[in-house]
């Protein structure tokens, strides 16, 4: 198949409005195409992160110098955003990383740290660091190779503490024992701390064994306040239909304990990343729902030890989105998201839900993208701006190369 050119995509934004006459009144712009080529990378698929200046930074799983994938950067630059490939993975052969699926976060010194799927010292993934150099330039520095009971095939992004120490998942790995994915292992939850002599030292706080602990921890982590970290499971729990987690701190210990396990069918599936509102409730997207498995968003809610969990929303009506991805909050408790797939082509939806006194939250449709069998189908986390009036996020090209990074104003 075909990579999408230049003028198939602006085929596509001149359809917006006969194709969205449905949807809310917002503004969406494709702010950047990656070049068929694959130079610049391809398939941009773990979302952004934004720093002070407005600068927008990510990782492509494809492309790039040696086509293991890349970090960019996109600068406005009068009016056009305009891409810097920061670094351009080498791969196992090199001893580095490939093939990175997943965010990146910023320290406070202006190093980004991320994670790798592949590559590294036995081809089971990396976490690395990308320093700037003063000139211009990035450096790049593989902080851990994942293999065996650390952990391997790290999925999700890192988060960092005020320390400055890193934690993370892994989707395989650890456990041996836990036979939930074909013998070879159910994944972990590690961190990594940077000692006095500037290396990094690797610690696994959680093995999963599966039932009734999770499995296969696809997303990050989130933190509150307070330290405590928590995630969810793709498989594990009670019923095998995933879990969330909290890691609670008490000084430098972390305890692990499932707050919650998902029944499955109209109460959904474990595996989406988390996000925290400022009363301590946790959000996310899950499998299940219907009998088409579209998917759903649900709140966890807290109460004297206990979670209870409200489905918010079930995807999978005419019109609407199906397969979401993950969920974005803004000041005023609202939710945001986008679906993979459907809406009214089959290329995904960017959506809205806002509270309600009881019952399910009210969906709005922000935008549908238009048909195009070549892509961009949306996968990765909404990112805001500074002023929560826009954001943006990824979308990747059926044809696994090129892929675009998008902007909608509500």
């Amino acid at each position: 198949m075909k990579n999408p050119s230049s003028v198939r995509l602006m085929q596509v934004i001149a359809t917006l409005i006969v194709l969205c006459a449905a949807c809310a009144a917002s503004s969406q712009q494709m702010i950047y195409t990656f070049p068929s080529n694959g130079l610049s990378g391809g398939n941009p698929m773990g979302g952004l992160i934004r720093d002070a200046a407005g600068n927008l930074y990510g990782t492509t799983r494809d492309g790039g110098a040696s086509s293991k994938g890349t970090v960019f950067k996109l600068s406005l630059q009068g009016g056009v955003w305009k891409e810097t490939v920061l670094y351009s993975f080498k791969g196992y052969n090199y001893k580095d990383g490939s093939l990175p699926v997943a965010p990146l976060v910023f320290d406070k010194a202006g190093n980004l740290y991320g994670t790798t799927g592949n590559g590294g010292t036995a081809d089971r993934g990396t976490a690395f660091q990308l320093s700037p150099d003063g000139n211009g330039g990035w450096t790049e520095t593989v902080l851990h190779s994942f293999y065996g009971a650390i952990g391997t095939y790290p999925q999700a992004g890192l988060v960092i503490d005020a320390a400055g120490s890193l934690y993370g998942t892994t989707i395989a790995g650890g456990d041996s024992s836990c036979v939930l994915n074909n013998g070879s292992g159910c994944g972990t939850v590690f961190r990594l701390k940077k000692n006095l002599t500037g290396t990094w030292n690797v610690k696994v706080l959680h093995s999963f064994s599966g039932q009734p602990d999770g499995a296969g921890a696809v997303a990050g982590l989130v933190s509150d306040s307070a330290g405590n970290l928590y995630g969810s499971t793709i498989q594990g729990g009670s019923s095998n239909a995933g879990a969330v987690f909290k890691l609670a701190r008490a000084g430098t210990t972390l305890t692990y304990s499932v707050i919650y396990s998902f029944a499955g069918g109209p109460n959904g599936t474990g595996g989406g990343a988390l996000v925290l509102d400022k009363a301590g409730n946790l959000y996310g997207p899950g499998g299940g729902g219907d009998q088409k498995y579209d998917g759903i968003v649900f709140k966890l809610t807290p109460n004297n030890g206990t979670w209870t969990e409200s489905v918010l929303h079930t995807f999978g009506a005419p019109g609407d989105g199906i397969h979401p991805i993950a969920v974005t909050l803004d000041s005023a408790g609202n939710l945001y998201g986008a679906t993979f797939s459907n809406g009214v082509s089959s290329d995904g939806v960017v959506y809205k839900l806002t509270p309600t006194p009881s019952g399910p939250w009210t969906e709005t449709i922000l935008y549908s993208f238009p048909l195009n069998n070549a892509g961009p189908f949306p996968d990765a986390p909404l990112t805001w701006n500074a002023s929560q009036t826009s954001f943006f996020s990824t979308a990747v090209a059926a044809d696994q190369s090129a892929g675009i990074v998008y902007k909608v104003t509500p």
